[in-house]
C-alpha cells in the first residue's frame, strides 16, 4: 500500500467559539470526517486515531481497504510534518 500525505487536506481558520487560530484536517476520501487541532500535526494525530478506532466497526473489505489507505494516508503525513508542509492547504484557494 503505497501511502500519499496529500490526499491529507489542511484548512486554516479561525475557531469561532474562541476566536483563535485552528487548524481542519481531513482526508479526501472521507471529507465528513474533519477533525480540529492548534496544528496540522495535531490534528492529523487526531484524525490517525479516529480512522484506527472507526476499523473495529468496518466488517467487510470493500469498506476497509479505503479506511486503511486513508489511514496510511494520515500516518504518512504526520510523518512527514515539519518545515515541508505536504498536504493540500486550501486556504490559498
Amino acid at each position: 500500500m503505497n501511502a500519499n500525505p496529500s490526499n491529507v487536506i489542511v484548512v486554516d481558520g479561525a475557531c469561532t467559539t474562541c476566536g483563535g487560530e485552528s487548524i481542519q484536517v481531513y482526508h479526501e476520501s472521507f471529507p465528513e470526517l474533519r477533525v480540529v487541532g492548534p496544528s496540522a500535526g495535531a490534528a492529523a494525530e487526531r484524525l490517525a486515531a479516529r480512522l484506527e478506532n472507526s476499523l473495529s466497526t468496518v466488517a467487510d473489505r470493500a469498506h476497509r481497504d479505503p479506511a486503511l489507505q486513508a489511514l496510511a494516508d494520515v500516518q504518512a503525513f504526520v510523518d512527514r510534518q515539519g518545515s515541508v508542509h505536504p498536504g493540500r492547504d486550501l486556504t490559498a484557494h
